[in-house]
């Protein structure tokens, strides 16, 4: 059984893993924004972030609820939304 620290430790290094794959994913986003901003279409797609928050409660093992995994893609998604309109 692994103790308090090296849990903690565990932690920690998905939280790093976890900021470099958002700050990947931001990138990614921005590149969106551009591309539909050159495109003259709006950087809000209801219907993408229907799609991709459906596809991950499809996904979805546990033990996150699939409630947990749409408020906290919404956010990710939201937070990216801003980043495209800057």
């Amino acid at each position: 059984m692994e103790n308090l620290t090296d849990l903690r430790d565990k932690i920690d290094n998905y939280n790093v893993a976890l900021l470099t794959l958002l700050n990947e994913r931001a990138k990614v986003a921005i590149e969106i924004g551009k591309r539909k901003e050159a495109m003259g279409i709006p950087t809000h797609d209801p219907a993408r972030e229907t799609k991709i928050l459906q596809q991950l409660a499809d996904l979805n093992e546990g033990p996150l609820s699939n409630l947990m995994i749409e408020k906290i893609f919404t956010e990710i998604i939201k937070a990216n939304r801003l980043i495209q309109q800057r």
